[in-house]
């Protein structure tokens, strides 16, 4: 092993010395550089058109009012309760100024706005539920529905080209901050 230590730093620097010389002078030779991982080579995603954006806010919007609708009835905290009373509220005004700021920016948005599957699935899976259980489920599903919206409508702010979706979306988000705030205060009294 030992006499072969001298012979492997001789070839070495040959070596070396063979790639320096076969770059143009004043040039360092790079290492050779790897495959870019798929991850790499993706492009990002295209940024949303004005449809998709108000279909996907609207489509959030109606998710967050129908719960809050089975919240009233199916809730056991008086507090659960009356925070959804204020999501239907702000939901139902949020809705009507997404409706005109979708009209100003030539989008059509359906009378009667679908819910996802995954939301309908969480809107059965609530409707089977009363009191205690039902404040925990809709409680996580608020939780996770507002912190979706919140990054929506920061990606559109962002991101969107439509003054009137944009506008509507920057004046959106500071209510759905409030909803942040007071879930958790829910989240956390709820335990």
């Amino acid at each position: 092993m030992k006499a072969l230590l001298p012979t492997l730093l001789a070839a070495t620097t040959l070596l070396l010395a063979q790639l320096v010389a076969a770059q143009p002078s004043g040039t360092v030779p790079r290492a050779p550089q790897q495959a870019a991982s798929p991850a790499e080579t993706t492009t990002p995603p295209q940024p949303m058109s004005d449809r998709q954006f108000a279909m996907a806010a609207a489509t959030s919007n109606m998710f967050e009012r129908v719960e809050a609708q089975l919240a009233l009835i199916q809730a056991g905290d008086r507090s659960v309760k009356a925070f959804a009373q204020k999501m239907i509220e702000d939901h139902g005004a949020a809705m009507e100024e997404l409706r005109i700021a979708a009209a100003v920016a030539q989008v059509d948005l359906p009378g009667a706005v679908p819910l996802e599957p995954a939301q309908q699935a969480k809107v059965d899976a609530l409707r089977a539920l009363h009191g205690e259980p039902f404040d925990h489920a809709y409680l996580r599903d608020q939780v996770q529905a507002h912190a979706e919206a919140a990054r929506l409508l920061e990606t559109f702010i962002r991101a969107g080209t439509n003054p009137a979706l944009k506008s509507w979306a920057s004046k959106t988000l500071p209510v759905v901050r409030d909803h942040q705030q007071r879930l958790q205060t829910l989240a956390g009294s709820a335990r």
